[in-house]
């Protein structure tokens, strides 16, 4: 059940690899997972190593880590990480011709809510969203860019819902598996992550302040950011799938 991974990014590989359990239905939701000392041996990997990486699926609330009892699977789990899970890069050849949509689809949802949310959030929402900026940065910090896009999911589904409108949200909701798999191809253009969180630090002042117009320029600014991150990794599919000349 499982396997030994490699010692390389073995924070990230620990985390895919429970993500990957979780999706295959191996971990059901309200169970336990093996004992920390159990489940480092099993993927040889060091309990610190293990820690940080429960630690960052605790952030998501993916798991509960409760003291002197376990950690255990939670039931936002399934729906949290299944996305993760369908081939990205594989989809997106498949269907790059659509692209192009899919932007402008995020772009006009995106962009409206946000300005509707800054209008509409409470101290709550600010709370949650200043949470998330944390996390994101502890993240980085740790070098854990797999669990870094979850966080960043996470922050615009905030967004989302606190924009109060629960049919937009819906629509945002059907889009979502889409976005996350755009993610994940982020993930593979070299030095992307601190301008996107410098980007979500302006999404959250803006929306601090209640300043619905800044909020949505900024936001703008971001998917744009994105889908020029998008474009980068086409072009080197392009590449590697150009015949080479002899």
């Amino acid at each position: 059940m499982f396997a030994p991974i490699s010692k390389q990014t073995v924070v990230e590989n620990i985390i895919n690899t429970i993500l990957e359990m979780i999706a295959k239905g191996e971990i059901r939701p309200g169970s336990s997972l093996p004992s920390e000392r159990e489940l480092a041996c099993r993927l040889n990997v060091s309990r610190s190593s293990l820690r940080e990486a429960l630690k960052a699926l605790a952030y998501e609330g993916i798991v509960e880590i409760r003291q002197g009892s376990g950690t255990y699977l939670t039931d936002k789990a399934v729906t949290t990480t299944a996305p993760f899970f369908s081939n990205a890069e594989q989809l997106l050849r498949q269907h790059c011709s659509d692209y192009d949509q899919i932007l402008e689809t995020r772009y006009i949802l995106e962009t409206e809510m946000v300005a509707l949310t800054a209008v509409r959030i409470d101290d709550a929402g600010i709370n949650e969203l200043r949470a998330s900026i944390g996390r994101m940065k502890e993240l980085l910090d740790a070098c854990s860019y797999e669990a870094y896009t979850m966080e960043d999911l996470s922050f615009h589904n905030s967004i989302a819902k606190n924009c109060r409108n629960s049919y937009l949200y819906s629509a945002y909701n059907m889009l979502f598996p889409t976005i996350v798999d755009i993610s994940k191809l982020g993930e593979t253009v070299p030095d992307r992550h601190w301008p996107s969180y410098q980007q979500h630090i302006g999404l959250f002042e803006a929306i601090s302040a209640r300043d619905a117009e800044l909020a949505k320029k900024r936001m703008a600014e971001h998917v744009h950011y994105c889908g020029e991150n998008v474009a980068l990794f086409y072009s080197s599919v392009a590449l590697e799938s150009a015949p080479t000349g002899k």
